[in-house]
């Protein structure tokens, strides 16, 4: 018989003891919006959703990062494919972002024209750098 979605939801937490990991599990095994599945636990959850969230929790029980096994991961703006060919993009890094688009700003604020900028990201995992100064600061 298949579980409600409360049921498989509390089945992750029994399996990973991490109730923020089981819901980011749970969200990432189906198409459905948090919010849909929030407000319908009662209801029996997709067999193929229940396959999935198990798989992931096996893989990450096995001593997969959680990013590797969820996919893909959030990082300031974006979200990120990740698996074990980049590093997992940090929290951390995101202060580095920062730092890059002050000087940005700072440079440009003292030139004439705009656009002629450019920032390197080389061998730091994702691109989440390059990408973020892309995607934030477009025409600089």
């Amino acid at each position: 018989m298949t579980p409600t979605w409360g049921e498989l939801l509390r089945e992750l937490d029994s399996e990973l003891g991490e109730r923020h990991e089981s819901r980011l599990i749970l969200r990432a095994s189906t198409e459905l919006p948090w919010g849909y599945l929030a407000s319908h636990m009662d209801e029996p959850a997709e067999a193929e959703a229940v396959a999935v969230a198990h798989q992931r929790a096996r893989e990450r029980l096995s001593g997969r990062p959680l990013q590797w096994v969820l996919g893909t991961w959030g990082f300031r703006t974006i979200d990120v494919i990740v698996d074990g060919r980049a590093l997992v993009p940090r929290p951390e890094t995101e202060i580095v972002v920062e730092a890059a688009l002050g000087e940005a700003d700072r440079i440009a604020a003292g030139r004439e024209q705009r656009g002629d900028l450019v920032a390197l990201d080389l061998g730091t995992g994702t691109g989440v750098i390059a990408l973020s100064l892309a995607l934030e600061r477009q025409g600089l």
